[in-house]
């Protein structure tokens, strides 16, 4: 395992403001009111009027409603996104927040997923970009041990947890034996190594105020985790730091019920929550890589929240929530495209195939062909006109990653020509300027398999019937033949189900 470097500046930053389940949910109710537009000031007087937020002043300020909405991005409650093209920013909740305020499924369960999907680099937080660590899936996977009593002590957490950048598997076990052997120390000896660090009063009040009074406690008011005290560890004596040059102590203590005092503190996982948990650590260990900028797939800083925040969130959702079954086909298939679009075969077929069950999730479809090969569409589709009896069709040209150079405009206006289709869209993980170029004054549309596979996702998991509408693409292609539709079709998502701040 790695030799721990601790400093102030060199540790997991846990963010602040947000304590209470209070200062979520409420929030959430606020900025969903979609009868207005929201901004900053009108979400603090809605706090304001239920008593949520208590500013400093009777005024309060609206700036602090800012960083409220980043704090909800870092604790992955949903992420912050503005449209180039129109500039509208928006709040988009994720599945779990949606669930949350709708009060439709166990809550715990939901914000368990947002505990597992917390991972340094993270596009909220100013943690050091040296840790590359799923610091929530660390966090819930030590809590799952057995030899570790399925708990983690404050101390241990701020001594040892705090200061890890990274971790493979090899380091995860030996990660075990280091708290074990923590455990074994007196707590004299530990004292002694907490005054060893340079400048240690403030680094570990820093972080023993983070993980204990906002994170963990957060986390418990969701009941996803529990904060206990252990009268037994330390023999009973509690940690004290002074923060900064104030009177303020920060303190590993908890108090017990029916005993007097404080006690030594730790975390662990709500008991529901233990099985679940082992379930999601299966398919995604504490000790992958985070995905972050440095992956050459990721083109951009939404791209990135995007795959955090909808692509990941969702495969964990998916694992949770087992007894959905078409929620977990829904989210197979979105998935599977989008990292078939980046990661596909050479020649596309992958990319074309993986296509074909996404566009069987619209409820006007009536067939979805694959017919590729030389001089033809990849995918015909054939769909039910929502307002009158009619059909038409339109082809499907999937260019992925690996397999686009150029578009080649005449010879898709050809394959429109030959099947009698009104146009032709075509998905890629990204357009060039010059693709743009090349359908400009063509019956064809440009669309990215990432809104795409966003716009089915919030469409199929929000409606009853687990079905997209094909209308609003149809509407947006028909009204802007030869364009990338991409900024368009993602406008409508933000408008329907984004909260516009």
């Amino acid at each position: 395992m790695e030799k721990l470097k601790r400093t102030k500046e060199h540790r997991w930053i846990l963010q602040k403001n947000i304590s209470s389940r209070d200062h979520v949910v409420p929030f959430l109710d606020a900025i969903s009111d979609k009868t207005k537009s929201i901004n900053n000031n009108d979400i603090k007087q809605e706090l304001f009027n239920t008593g949520a937020y208590k500013g400093r002043s009777k005024k309060g300020s609206a700036s602090t409603m800012g960083v409220r909405k980043s704090q909800l991005a870092f604790y992955m409650f949903g992420y912050s996104q503005k449209n180039l093209k129109t500039k509208e920013e928006y709040f988009i909740p994720t599945i779990s927040t949606s669930n949350i305020v709708r009060g439709t499924i166990e809550e715990s369960k939901n914000v368990l997923i947002n505990l597992f999907s917390m991972q340094y680099p993270h596009p909220y937080s100013k943690t050091d970009l040296d840790f590359e660590i799923y610091f929530g899936r660390l966090i819930i996977s030590l809590l799952t041990e057995e030899k570790l009593n399925n708990r983690i002590y404050f101390d241990e957490f701020i001594y040892i947890l705090n200061f890890i950048t990274s971790i493979n598997e090899n380091d995860y076990y030996e990660l075990i034996d280091v708290l074990l052997d923590y455990r074994k120390l007196s707590y004299q000896n530990k004292k002694q190594k907490f005054i060893d660090v340079p400048n240690y009063e403030s680094i570990f009040a820093n972080c023993l105020h983070e993980v204990k009074n906002y994170f963990s406690r957060l986390f418990s008011e969701f009941n996803v985790l529990e904060i206990c005290g252990d009268p037994l560890h330390n023999e009973g004596h509690i940690f004290k730091f002074q923060h900064g040059n104030t009177k303020t102590f920060r303190n590993d203590g908890v108090k017990i019920k029916n005993k007097k005092g404080n006690f030594p503190g730790y975390i662990k996982l709500a008991d529901d929550l233990i099985e679940p948990s082992k379930e999601l650590l299966k398919k995604f260990p504490c000790w992958e890589i985070p995905i972050s900028l440095k992956d050459p797939n990721i083109f951009s800083k939404d791209d990135w929240k995007e795959e955090l925040y909808e692509i990941d969130f969702l495969n964990y959702y998916s694992t949770i929530f087992k007894d959905s079954e078409r929620v977990n086909e829904i989210v197979s298939m979105v998935n599977h495209m989008t990292q078939e679009a980046k990661y596909g075969t050479k020649d596309g077929k992958s990319f074309e195939q993986s296509l074909k069950p996404v566009f069987e999730l619209f409820r006007e479809n009536l067939n979805v062909e694959i017919i590729s090969g030389s001089g033809n569409t990849d995918l015909l589709c054939a769909f039910e006109n929502s307002f009158d009896d009619g059909t038409y069709k339109i082809n499907v040209e999937a260019k992925s990653r690996k397999s686009y150079v150029d578009l080649n405009p005449s010879r898709l206006e050809r394959h429109i020509s030959l099947n009698a289709s009104k146009y032709c869209i075509v998905v890629s993980p990204r357009f060039s300027k010059g693709n743009r170029l090349d359908i400009e004054g063509k019956s064809i549309v440009a669309l990215t398999a990432e809104v795409l596979a966003k716009y089915c996702e919030k469409e199929c998991l929000n409606d009853k019937d687990n079905m997209a509408s094909f209308e609003t693409i149809n509407q947006i292609s028909l009204e802007h033949l030869g364009e990338d539709i991409t900024y368009l079709v993602d406008k409508k998502i933000n408008d329907k189900y984004g909260l516009k701040l």
